[in-house]
């Protein structure tokens, strides 16, 4: 019974259970999605179960993320639990499976595998649509912070939160039908992430330090790291119109 959501991937999940090609194909869920509720169906588990296995599928890719890239184990899964990531993911489940794909893609971005970049971000979106959005992160995971980057930044992200409303108009009215303007109190959370990544800008490796030359390749990954995240605060612009922008932030907040 927790959240809006739940009751309905129970109800879905019950119908592909029990259901056939008809029931499959009404359903208007991503294939990957109804492809493993179907393969659970067929197994035979009943809903607890159900959410367990679903509930593996979000976690076990975000602590494979997490021990293969971490340097603080403890710190990483506390950051995942307190900026709400653990909580929404007893709710919205399809994306929250789609964030965990999502996170093992960036491997690929890591050693410039395109191809494979691309296809897991599409088998992400087998699971929920808005993982396209995620696309051109293997490109902008590679913009460095200097002065004139940073500059040319702020700059675009005064001009989103000066059109924000027009540019959602135009997402929802082409993308995403389903969004509408919504006034929220969210502009406080959008806030303490801004000052919390310029806080972190403490440790960002700019190239004029010594230990540059020593660890070139943990610095580039250590900035793609940065490059992401500020993506995922500049997006949150939006979440000050719409209640739903922050299942798009999270792709890149994450």
């Amino acid at each position: 019974t927790v959240g809006t959501d739940v009751r309905t991937y129970l109800n879905v999940y019950n119908g592909l259970k029990n259901g056939g090609y008809q029931e499959f194909a009404s359903q208007r869920f991503e294939i990957g999605y109804k492809l493993i509720n179907k393969l659970i169906g067929v197994i035979g588990l009943n809903e607890q179960l159900f959410l367990f296995v679903i509930s593996a599928l979000i976690l076990v890719p975000i602590a494979i993320f997490i021990y293969r890239n971490s340097y603080n184990l403890f710190i990483s899964f506390y950051s995942y639990i307190a900026f709400g990531f653990f909580g929404a993911s007893f709710n919205t489940l399809r994306q929250n499976i789609a964030y965990g794909i999502i996170l093992l893609s960036f491997t690929f971005i890591k050693q410039k595998r395109l191809i494979a970049f691309i296809l897991t971000v599409l088998f992400a979106s087998t699971f929920h649509i808005s993982a396209l959005v995620f696309l051109p992160a293997y490109y902008l995971a590679r913009i460095k912070l200097n002065k004139i980057n940073i500059l040319i930044i702020a700059s675009i992200s005064l001009l989103i939160f000066l059109f924000r409303r027009q540019i959602l108009l135009i997402i929802t009215d082409n993308i995403f039908y389903n969004y509408g303007f919504v006034e929220t109190n969210a502009g406080l959370w959008m806030t303490f992430n801004a000052l919390l990544f310029i806080g972190a800008m403490i440790y960002y490796p700019f190239n004029n330090n010594s230990l540059e030359r020593k660890n070139q390749d943990e610095n580039r990954i250590v900035r793609m790291y940065y490059s992401l995240t500020l993506i995922g605060v500049i997006l949150m612009i939006f979440t000050t119109v719409t209640n739903n922008a922050m299942r798009i932030v999270n792709y890149y907040h994450i």
